[in-house]
């Protein structure tokens, strides 16, 4: 079976997030609709490979929105597009990236766990379903990965997604994400695997970005 979209089991990386007010996202600039920036509207820059089971490679992102500035806990992007989204005090830093692959839609989300934003850098990949931190990593950001059909092309059994995650013979580093200093972009290596077919592997290597490499707004 496929995890739905609320069910879904993350992939925590080892990067420190700042839970500071301070730290939270600059006074946003003219607006196109609340809260959303009318800057930073150039099309990202992405350069995915895909490996393994599943292969291809990837060079444009699809549903390009502007950065989402001042945004709550509870706000998130519509399923699939590609967004920059920096809180308020109360609300965390996600990178989105949608694309799609062999006419396959997908999405990439980089979280931090915590309020305000993460910090920029390179840390390994850990297996951990939730944001406490795993493998004696604290703090830890997520990745969340899924797709609008299965390897085989199948749809979901509860019409949502399939959800990715790392295999359990890469728990021990074999995966790296880097965060940019802008905090919209960096690289991407990692294995993953479904949920089912458990025999399916794959690895997604290159460079994610949710909006123009440039300073966050």
């Amino acid at each position: 079976m496929a995890f739905t979209r609320r069910s879904r089991v993350f992939v925590a990386l080892g990067l420190l997030a700042s839970t500071a007010a301070a730290c939270g996202p600059a006074t946003e600039g003219p607006a196109s609709g609340p809260g959303t920036s009318a800057r930073h509207t150039a099309h990202p820059v992405i350069d995915l490979t895909f490996s393994g089971d599943i292969k291809g490679h990837v060079s444009k992102a699809s549903d390009v929105l502007p950065f989402k500035t001042g945004a709550h806990y509870d706000y998130a992007s519509p399923d699939y597009s590609t967004q920059c989204v920096f809180p308020t005090d109360d609300g965390a830093w996600t990178a989105n990236i949608g694309f799609r692959l062999n006419k396959v839609a997908w999405e990439i989300a980089i979280a931090a766990p915590d309020f305000g934003l993460p910090k920029a850098g390179r840390d390994p990949a850990v297996w951990e379903t939730n944001a406490s931190g795993s493998n004696g990593v604290p703090h830890a950001v997520s990745i969340d990965i899924g797709s609008s059909k299965g390897p085989n092309g199948e749809s979901p059994a509860d019409g949502d997604e399939f959800t990715y995650y790392t295999p359990q013979d890469h728990d021990g580093g074999d995966g790296t994400v880097t965060i940019n200093p802008s905090l919209t972009s960096g690289t991407l290596d990692i294995w993953l695997t479904p949920a089912e077919p458990e025999n399916v592997e794959f690895h997604i290597t290159g460079r994610w970005s949710c909006g123009r490499d440039s300073s966050p707004p």
